[in-house]
C-alpha cells in the first residue's frame, strides 16, 4: 500500500516479536484463538477510506489466486 499510494496500510506500530512481528490491536483480536485456526472476521480497523478499498481490492485477488 505504502508503495502504491504513499500511505502506509496499518498506522499501528509492529512490535518484533520472539516468533515475528505483531501488532497490538490485531493480536488482542485474535489471542482467544491460540494455536487454532481464526475462523471470524476482525471486527474494528480504521484507517481505511473508499480508495484505499479500490486499491487492496485490486492487489489482494492477485495473491489469493497463486
Amino acid at each position: 500500500m505504502l508503495a502504491l499510494s504513499g500511505k502506509p496500510l496499518i498506522k499501528e506500530p509492529v512490535k518484533a516479536w520472539k516468533y515475528g512481528p505483531v501488532i497490538d490491536s490485531i493480536y488482542h483480536e485474535f489471542k482467544s484463538y491460540g494455536s487454532r485456526n481464526i475462523v471470524s472476521l476482525g471486527t474494528e480497523f480504521e484507517g481505511l477510506d473508499s480508495d484505499d478499498v479500490f486499491d487492496m481490492k485490486y492487489i489482494i485477488p492477485n495473491v489469493a489466486e497463486e
